[in-house]
């Protein structure tokens, strides 16, 4: 880790949300979803220019992006622009996931939007090996993919994702809004814990 990276680098308790039964409404709609993860990478900007970027209407733009104020996910940003155009920023940074809070009513939106976030992390990593030869020498021995298998019992599994969250959590985080340090990049990590699924054949 750099010696420049502190705890005023790491993500406070406001840039980080939690998906529970009262705001998982928010993100029922795929054009929501895709929305709320442009503006945490690329930072603060418009309907228009997002409307630009998913290739649709910026009137279907502002009516998502006002149904991600609604429930919290997103915030107008004043402060920017010259007033002829709203701006728009993501309020949190990261989203965790309480399953327990979930009420039986939710259980096909919750499997929806799980469903949403699991294919977005392999799209992810998939853009990724078909791009990374490309990336600049330092950078191509940084791309990694790998699993292992572990005989734990499930004390032990959410014991594992909290560490492996406090090992990340120690690191600099991306805020899109702020200039980036110099020689840095934004990189993606992602961990999944799950039972070994059932081979279906």
């Amino acid at each position: 880790m750099s010696d420049s990276v502190g705890p005023q680098d790491r993500l406070t308790e406001d840039e980080q949300i939690t998906i529970s039964s009262t705001n998982l409404r928010g993100l029922t709609h795929p054009l929501r979803v895709k929305l709320l993860g442009l503006l945490r990478t690329g930072g603060r900007a418009t309907a228009t220019s997002l409307a630009a970027q998913l290739q649709t209407t910026s009137g279907a733009v502002s009516y998502h992006l006002r149904q991600l104020e609604r429930y919290g996910f997103i915030t107008e940003d004043t402060g920017h622009g010259n007033g002829r155009e709203r701006w728009w920023r993501a309020r949190h940074q990261r989203s965790e996931y309480d399953e327990l809070s979930q009420q039986p009513a939710d259980a096909e939106i919750a499997r929806w939007f799980t469903d949403q976030i699991a294919a977005e992390a392999a799209r992810r990593v998939l853009a990724a090996s078909r791009q990374w030869r490309s990336w600049p020498p330092e950078w191509r021995s940084v791309f990694s993919v790998a699993d292992s298998l572990l005989a734990l019992t499930p004390t032990e599994a959410k014991q594992l994702g909290r560490d492996l969250q406090a090992v990340v959590d120690g690191y600099r985080p991306h805020r899109p809004d702020e200039p980036a340090p110099a020689g840095t990049a934004v990189v993606a990590v992602q961990f999944q814990t799950f039972l070994q699924p059932v081979d279906p054949s």
